[in-house]
């Protein structure tokens, strides 16, 4: 009985290196989003990784650079999010999905009276999309999520002020799936 655990837990690395191998990919990530309070539409870029052990469930993770402009442009935020998301896919090409992100964003201000600011923001995020193949190892995903997220910014005058920045996001990534 010792000795079948033991092989078992031998091979038990062996067999998941294979079953991720197979299913594992990235690639670049553009979008276009709008904060609530934002001047203008702006554009996300970056990378994705996507894990997929089961053709029905899948993970992400995701790092990404931004910036958007505020009050007449005399705020720039900019920030780095790395999101985590869970993914369902109830049929091959469309999955849904949900997850958590935290954002290094920095503050920063046109006007030389205020002090630039660098914070660390927890977010949350849904959303659904498709992935289409595109050959055997490539695949494209569209997907278009709701971020909840709210920018907390002491302009040194007035206190703390919550900018109202959650925001929808249309993405597109070319994957590129690892052959085993």
């Amino acid at each position: 009985m010792e000795m079948r655990i033991f092989k078992t837990a031998l091979l038990a690395p062996v067999f998941a290196i294979h079953l991720f191998s197979q299913t594992l990919s990235f690639g670049p990530q553009y979008g276009i989003f709008r904060t609530q309070e934002a001047d203008n539409s702006s554009c996300l870029l970056g990378g994705i990784m996507r894990l997929k052990p089961l053709e029905e469930l899948g993970i992400e993770f995701a790092l990404n650079y931004h910036q958007e402009k505020y009050f007449d442009e005399q705020l720039t935020v900019k920030a780095w999010p790395i999101q985590l998301s869970g993914m369902i896919y109830p049929i091959p090409s469309l999955y849904g999905t949900a997850g958590a992100g935290w954002y290094n964003v920095t503050y920063d201000f046109k006007s030389t009276l205020m002090m630039d600011q660098t914070d660390m923001r927890t977010s949350w995020h849904a959303g659904i999309g498709l992935e289409i193949p595109i050959e055997d190892t490539i695949a494209m995903a569209c997907d278009i999520r709701y971020v909840f997220l709210d920018y907390d910014l002491n302009d040194g005058t007035t206190g703390a002020k919550t900018i109202q920045s959650d925001f929808y996001v249309m993405t597109i990534a070319l994957l590129f799936a690892l052959e085993d």
